[in-house]
Protein backbone atom coordinates (compact mmCIF):
# COMPACT_ATOMS: atom_id res chain seq x y z
CA UNK A 1 0.00 0.00 0.00
CA UNK A 2 1.42 3.49 -0.87
CA UNK A 3 1.36 6.21 0.94
CA UNK A 4 0.25 9.43 -0.13
CA UNK A 5 1.10 13.05 0.93
CA UNK A 6 -1.19 15.82 1.31
CA UNK A 7 -0.69 19.13 2.87
CA UNK A 8 -0.61 19.69 6.98
CA UNK A 9 -3.57 21.16 8.20
CA UNK A 10 -6.23 20.88 4.89
CA UNK A 11 -9.22 19.30 5.13
CA UNK A 12 -9.77 15.85 2.40
CA UNK A 13 -12.11 13.46 1.93
CA UNK A 14 -11.80 9.60 1.99
CA UNK A 15 -12.92 6.71 1.84
CA UNK A 16 -14.69 5.23 4.78
CA UNK A 17 -13.62 1.70 4.41
CA UNK A 18 -15.35 0.69 7.70
CA UNK A 19 -19.12 1.73 6.77
CA UNK A 20 -18.61 2.76 3.01
CA UNK A 21 -19.00 6.34 1.49
CA UNK A 22 -16.56 8.85 1.93
CA UNK A 23 -15.87 10.67 5.66
CA UNK A 24 -14.10 14.39 5.68
CA UNK A 25 -10.75 14.26 7.78
CA UNK A 26 -7.55 16.61 8.40
CA UNK A 27 -4.75 16.10 7.79
CA UNK A 28 -1.94 15.57 10.08
CA UNK A 29 1.60 17.75 10.50
CA UNK A 30 3.31 15.21 8.40
CA UNK A 31 1.53 15.55 5.56
CA UNK A 32 0.99 11.81 5.52
CA UNK A 33 -1.49 10.65 8.44
CA UNK A 34 -4.70 11.94 9.21
CA UNK A 35 -7.36 12.01 11.85
CA UNK A 36 -11.26 11.53 11.66
CA UNK A 37 -11.38 12.43 15.04
CA UNK A 38 -10.51 15.23 17.22
CA UNK A 39 -9.28 14.10 20.69
CA UNK A 40 -6.06 14.75 23.10
CA UNK A 41 -5.69 10.40 22.25
CA UNK A 42 -6.12 10.07 18.84
CA UNK A 43 -2.95 8.87 16.61
CA UNK A 44 -3.19 10.02 12.83
CA UNK A 45 -4.01 6.97 10.20
CA UNK A 46 -1.65 6.35 6.96
CA UNK A 47 -3.36 8.31 3.75
CA UNK A 48 -2.94 5.20 1.58
CA UNK A 49 -3.20 5.79 -1.89
CA UNK A 50 -6.32 3.32 -2.07
CA UNK A 51 -8.24 5.79 -0.04
CA UNK A 52 -9.01 7.66 -2.95
CA UNK A 53 -8.15 11.46 -1.09
CA UNK A 54 -9.46 14.60 -2.51
CA UNK A 55 -8.66 17.97 -1.26
CA UNK A 56 -11.28 19.95 0.19
CA UNK A 57 -8.63 22.78 1.08
CA UNK A 58 -8.12 24.41 4.52
CA UNK A 59 -11.26 25.38 6.17
CA UNK A 60 -11.04 28.80 5.99
CA UNK A 61 -11.01 28.60 2.19
CA UNK A 62 -14.10 27.54 1.98
CA UNK A 63 -16.08 30.49 2.52
CA UNK A 64 -14.40 32.12 -0.63
CA UNK A 65 -15.20 29.71 -2.71
CA UNK A 66 -19.15 29.56 -2.22
CA UNK A 67 -21.29 31.26 -4.40
CA UNK A 68 -21.60 34.82 -3.78
CA UNK A 69 -25.93 33.91 -3.09
CA UNK A 70 -24.78 31.27 -0.01
CA UNK A 71 -21.96 33.34 1.57
CA UNK A 72 -23.54 35.21 3.83
CA UNK A 73 -25.46 32.55 5.59
CA UNK A 74 -22.39 30.07 5.51
CA UNK A 75 -20.37 32.65 7.01
CA UNK A 76 -22.96 33.47 9.99
CA UNK A 77 -23.62 29.57 10.23
CA UNK A 78 -19.19 29.08 10.67
CA UNK A 79 -19.84 31.88 13.59
CA UNK A 80 -22.46 30.07 15.06
CA UNK A 81 -20.89 26.92 14.75
CA UNK A 82 -17.56 27.99 16.17
CA UNK A 83 -19.65 29.79 19.00
CA UNK A 84 -20.91 25.98 19.93
CA UNK A 85 -17.59 24.65 20.29
CA UNK A 86 -17.75 22.04 18.08
CA UNK A 87 -14.41 20.42 17.27
CA UNK A 88 -13.08 21.35 13.80
CA UNK A 89 -14.23 17.98 12.00
CA UNK A 90 -17.57 18.11 13.24
CA UNK A 91 -17.47 21.74 11.97
CA UNK A 92 -16.26 21.12 8.37
CA UNK A 93 -18.63 18.42 8.05
CA UNK A 94 -21.59 20.75 8.81
CA UNK A 95 -20.18 23.49 6.77
CA UNK A 96 -19.70 21.14 3.79
CA UNK A 97 -23.23 19.94 3.81
CA UNK A 98 -23.82 23.51 3.74
CA UNK A 99 -21.82 23.82 0.81
CA UNK A 100 -22.87 21.27 -1.21
CA UNK A 101 -26.56 20.81 -0.11
CA UNK A 102 -27.53 24.72 0.16
CA UNK A 103 -28.13 24.72 3.68
CA UNK A 104 -27.26 27.91 5.86
CA UNK A 105 -29.36 27.16 9.08
CA UNK A 106 -26.90 26.39 11.86
CA UNK A 107 -28.96 24.45 13.73
CA UNK A 108 -29.44 22.21 10.63
CA UNK A 109 -25.80 22.28 9.59
CA UNK A 110 -24.74 21.63 13.29
CA UNK A 111 -27.25 18.26 13.42
CA UNK A 112 -25.44 17.30 10.30
CA UNK A 113 -22.21 17.61 11.37
CA UNK A 114 -22.43 15.85 14.56
CA UNK A 115 -24.76 13.52 12.74
CA UNK A 116 -21.61 12.44 10.75
CA UNK A 117 -18.86 12.71 12.89
CA UNK A 118 -21.39 9.82 14.87
CA UNK A 119 -21.14 8.01 11.63
CA UNK A 120 -17.50 7.78 11.66
CA UNK A 121 -17.50 6.11 15.84
CA UNK A 122 -19.73 4.07 14.37
CA UNK A 123 -17.28 2.86 11.95
CA UNK A 124 -14.40 2.69 14.37
CA UNK A 125 -16.87 0.27 16.74
CA UNK A 126 -18.33 -1.09 13.83
CA UNK A 127 -14.25 -2.13 12.92
CA UNK A 128 -13.33 -3.04 16.46
CA UNK A 129 -16.01 -6.02 16.57
CA UNK A 130 -14.65 -7.18 13.61
CA UNK A 131 -10.92 -7.42 15.03
CA UNK A 132 -12.28 -8.94 18.02
CA UNK A 133 -13.79 -11.31 16.05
Amino acid sequence: MAIERCTPGEIIEVDDVALGGRKIVLVDDTGVGYFDLISDTELPKPIYAELNARSLGPLESWLGTAPESQRRGLVQAWVALNARNLDVLTIARALHVGLTQEVADPLELERHGIAATERVKRGRELAARALRG
